[in-house]
């Protein structure tokens, strides 16, 4: 492409407000938007592209993890959060942070540790 062709626009996508994944975690089926997780996590990024059994269901499985802990993780990666690391809940989401790689958590789990 020489500098003077324009560059082609990327193909709108429909935005719905409406979750598109489920989450199977302590026996509950939480709905999510798929890309918060994949946004704040490349291991759930790679669990929903393919790469993993997991990217072609709407259904992940999330076997040997709690609902309640599964939803404060969430609640601590959603875009501009304001979820608090507290001494009530630090070491399981830093165990999560670590497990799926989400090192803005992570590093504030530490950042409480440290206080």
């Amino acid at each position: 492409m020489s500098a003077e062709e324009p560059v082609p626009k990327r193909a709108k996508t429909a935005f719905s407000a409406e979750t598109d994944l489920r989450v199977s975690v302590g026996g509950s089926l939480v709905h999510v938007h798929s890309v918060v997780l994949m946004l704040a996590s490349p291991v759930f990024a790679s669990m929903l592209t393919g790469s993993w059994q997991e990217g072609g269901s709407s259904i992940l499985e999330l076997p040997g993890k709690t609902e309640a802990e599964f939803r404060e993780f969430l609640d601590a990666i959603k875009p501009d959060s304001l979820h608090v690391v507290s001494a009530k809940n630090w070491e399981f989401l830093i165990r999560w942070a670590d497990e799926y790689q989400v090192n803005g958590l992570k590093s504030r789990c530490e950042a409480f540790i440290i206080k």
